[in-house]
């Protein structure tokens, strides 16, 4: 399977692997996300004289979904931008729950946390964890959506 979150990742025989080109890969360690995972997926990068992520990621991490369905944890520059062109694909309107700061390391802290209610992608199964998660950072950031 092939991450789409990190260019140059992919999940080979149960463990994430850094690619740079072919035939040239190395074994990524800690849990995908975390600390140590992302310095040593930078310093790879650094060698490679690729870009590596960001510390200073100002990106957005939402949540959206509609009434009932399953939530997307997300990343996106302008949220409302990225709801209008998911909205097309989809045949509920999509609702954009909350949005916080955070970046990409932001947004995999979240997949790691609901990791247990995930279906696909991006895409997470409602539970009350999740539903609270949403309701502590709508009523402390409010739901601005970009």
């Amino acid at each position: 399977m092939k991450t789409d979150l990190l260019p140059y990742t992919r999940f080979v025989r149960g463990k994430y692997w850094y690619f740079d080109r072919p035939g040239l890969a190395c074994p990524l360690v800690g849990e995908y996300g975390d600390d140590d995972f992302m310095a040593h997926y930078n310093e790879l990068c650094r060698i490679s004289g690729v870009p590596g992520v960001a510390e200073e990621d100002k990106r957005k991490v939402y949540f959206m979904g509609w009434d009932g369905g399953p939530i997307k944890i997300g990343l996106s520059d302008n949220v409302r931008a990225r709801r209008d062109m998911l909205q097309v694909s989809c045949p509920y309107d999509l609702i954009i729950y909350a949005v916080t700061d955070g970046g990409l390391q932001g947004e995999l802290a979240y997949h790691r946390r609901f990791r247990d209610h995930h279906l696909r992608g991006e895409w997470f199964e409602r539970c009350p964890e999740l539903e609270a998660e949403i309701d502590r950072l709508s009523t402390h950031q409010g739901n601005d959506d970009d």
